[in-house]
Formats: C-alpha cells, structure tokens, sequence
C-alpha cells in the first residue's frame, strides 16, 4: 500500500491501520496481504537487518520497498500497537492465530514485551498524527500501547496459553489503572492530551478493546470522554484532534462514532463527517483531514485511512 498525498512511502503500519475496519469487514485476507511484508522485514526475512526490537513504521519508498533500519520513522508504540491490535482482530474474525503461529509468535511476543518497558508513560514518542510532532506523555499514545498488549493477551486465549493471556491481561488492566490517573490527576470530566498539563485529546484508541470484547479500560472512560467531546468540544462540523487545533481527522471521528454509548452519540459523529463531506468548499477526493469548525480541507486526499468509516461495523453487535 502507498501512501497517498501526505508521502510516498510504501506500507506504512499507521495508514493501514486506521483503514483496518474495512478489511477486517470485508477481506481479512487482505488485511493480511498488507501486514504479511513487514512481518518478514521486521522477522529479517529479507536483504536488510532488522534491528529494532519495536514494529518498523514503513517499507520504502515508492516504488522500492527497501529501507535501512536507521532510515526508519521510528514510532515504536505506535506501530507496535497498531500491528498486534490489527493481528488480533483477524485472530477474532478467523478463530485462530494461524497467520502468525508458529512462525511470527516470537516476534509478537517481543513485541508484547517491549511494550511493556515502554509503558505506562510513552515518553516523548511520535504517533501517527505525526504532522502536529512528538507528543510527551502521550494519552492516547498510551491507551494504543495497553489495548495492544491486552490484544495479545487475546490472542493467547486463543491458542490456548491461558498462561499467556493471564499474565499480559494483567499486565493490561494494571497499566489501565494506572493510566485513569495519570491522564486525570485532577478528576476532571476527560481524561488529558498529555500526562503533565491540562487539555483533551480524541481517544480513538479505545476502539480495538470494543472489537475485541475486552475490559482493558472500565466503560466510564468510554463515557467521560464521548461526553466531553459532545458537550465541551464540539464545532459546526465535529470535534478537533485535540485542544492545540480546530482541525480533526474524518477516520478518527469514525472511530470514537464506533465506540459511542448510543445511537444519538453514534449520529452525532458520523452527521457531523457527512456535513463535512457534503459542505466543504475544497471539492477534491475525499480529504480525511479537515478544520472542524469551517469543514475546509486541511491536507492529504483520497488516502485509504478513509476505510476507517467502516469501524462500526466491524463491532460485535454489528
């Protein structure tokens, strides 16, 4: 996959990702077509060394997909997370773990493993909404890295290892706990941008856990935040990314639509991606990043992330 408009590098893991919902509805087999390269690069099954311990970001460059491992956009929880949530939603719709067992288990299960060192607080990270920069102390950084690692745990159940999925589940819900304090230290009606200063962020995250039938984070995190969005942070034609900008992500909307308590939530978001798409005055192809508050394209169109719109339905009462 190529990216389009924002660059031209091939298989990014965070624009696969946010396109996941409509792979994991209509073809897994697909889904695994796009993952199955970069489990080899990053297994070191091609002519370059591999040698982070962390999923990579990308393959190349179009139309050469050969990139040194020091040539990397480094997003370590980013990817990682990204790559076990994505492998765990084909575990749930495939019943069984066999795209990557036995072959590719070390290497999730390294990847578990990092995760762990690197939580609860990301550091100062890049994340996918890479065009805003490094984010410290990252929240919803942080909810993608603990979602993950209950994923696996998940995908432990699934092969059998109730071992296995004990312990990351463990390890999961306590980096959850600790979280709801360190994204809220003043028990405030949201949960923050960043750990050490005031502020909001879309916590779209939260969406594999629902996919997957997870308790990762308890049901008022979902609730708090989906509220505040609504009744504190709302613009003419959805919710910003976050407190810093007026503009947002049409995929990421989609996502927190998904997870919302109820259909008037449900509408909420997805009417307010309609009005934008209807109203805007840039009439190109799709754009998934617009300004909220005048529906005006901000950057990137026609981009496969738009496959994001289909998270709802790829939930289990779906």
């Amino acid at each position: 996959m190529k990216e389009i408009s924002s660059d031209g590098d091939v298989s990014t893991v965070d624009v696969i990702f946010p396109a996941s919902p409509f792979f994991l509805y209509f073809s897994t087999d697909l889904l695994k077509k796009l993952i199955y390269p970069i489990l080899r690069y990053a297994n070191n099954e091609t002519t370059v060394t591999y040698d982070y311990v962390y999923a990579p970001h990308h393959l190349g460059t179009w139309p050469i997909a050969y990139i040194l491992s020091q040539d990397q956009e480094n997003m370590p929880i980013e990817e990682t997370g990204n790559l076990l949530m994505m492998i765990a939603g084909i575990a749930m719709k495939e019943g069984n773990v066999n795209f990557v067992y036995p072959h590719y288990w070390p290497l999730m299960q390294q990847w578990a493993d990092y995760l762990i060192t690197a939580l609860p607080d990301p550091g100062n990270q890049l994340c996918t909404d890479d065009f805003e920069g490094p984010i410290p102390h990252d929240a919803n950084l942080a909810v993608k890295g603990i979602v993950a690692l209950d994923c696996f745990a998940f995908m432990n159940q699934i092969l059998g290892n109730s071992t296995g999925a004990k312990y990351y589940s463990e390890v999961a819900q306590n980096f959850a706990t600790r979280w709801i304090k360190l994204a809220n230290p003043d028990q405030m009606n949201h949960y923050r941008l960043r750990y050490d200063e005031p502020g909001f962020s879309l916590k779209y995250n939260l969406l594999f856990q629902k996919i997957l039938g997870l308790k990762t984070f308890p049901q008022t995190v979902f609730d708090q935040e989906v509220d505040y969005y609504i009744n504190s942070r709302k613009q003419p034609f959805g919710v910003p990314l976050d407190n810093r900008h007026l503009y947002t992500k049409l995929d990421w909307e989609s996502w927190i639509a998904a997870i919302s308590s109820n259909k008037s939530q449900f509408d909420f978001f997805i009417n307010s991606v309609y009005a934008f798409a209807d109203q805007t005055p840039n009439r190109v192809p799709l754009s998934d990043w617009y300004d909220a508050s005048n529906a005006r394209q901000q950057g990137f169109q026609a981009r496969t992330v738009v496959g994001g719109i289909y998270a709802k339905m790829v939930m289990p009462s779906s």
